[in-house]
């Protein structure tokens, strides 16, 4: 487990910062106006919510992990359980803040269609949350440690390496946000430039 999330998390940093950088290079010219955090957060959150459903799939000790993102696309379903005889069948997001209002309902009801017609277990999982499972009108709902200890994963070592991930994508960009502002007004030291291009060198 420790080298599948030593690679994916070189893997997130590289995808995020390529977003970030190719999508917004403009936009940092305009810093007193234009938040990066709040752009790396939207890339994060899409990029991460992906990669969480590939750690589940590769890491799981205890069940089979099917991601159904990768293999077949099935409606409002993310992932695909197996735990004994029953199969479950479910969406996996990063943390609760998805579980509320309008997403939460259509949600639901992707989940309960999908697993209908599949005959299969329904689930709504958070990755990141406090620890919880219960059954609520037909679903279940998991989420944090309880999650990851059901599929088999080390959920204190996932909560750290995906921590490391976060802190190293936001350095990076505040960083290099900080440059472009400051190349726009003064000249910048040749040492600052060497230093950004040794940290850019890691991941392009």
């Amino acid at each position: 487990m420790k080298y599948i999330l030593e690679d994916l998390q070189t893997k997130v940093v590289k995808k995020v910062l390529d977003k970030v950088y190719s999508n917004d290079y403009n936009l940092y010219k305009k810093y007193s106006n234009y938040s990066p955090i709040l752009s790396l957060e939207r890339t994060l959150t899409t990029i991460l919510g992906l990669t969480l459903q590939e750690i589940a799939e590769k890491c799981s000790q205890n069940l089979k992990v099917i991601n159904t993102d990768k293999e077949e696309k099935l409606l409002g379903i993310d992932l695909r359980v197996f735990d004994g005889d029953v199969v479950w069948e479910g969406q996996l997001k990063s943390d609760s803040n998805t579980q509320t209002g309008t997403y939460l309902n259509d949600a639901l009801t992707k989940i309960s269609e999908s697993t209908t017609k599949n005959q299969t277990k329904p689930f709504f999982a958070t990755a990141f949350a406090d620890s919880h499972d219960y059954i609520k009108d037909g679903i279940r709902y998991i989420g944090g440690e309880s999650f990851w200890e059901w599929i088999g994963v080390n959920y204190r070592e996932l909560e750290l390496r995906i921590g490391k991930t976060i802190v190293e994508c936001e350095n990076e960009v505040l960083t290099k946000a900080q440059y472009l502002k400051n190349k726009e007004e003064i000249t910048i030291p040749d040492e600052f430039e060497k230093y950004e291009e040794k940290k850019s060198q890691k991941f392009w």
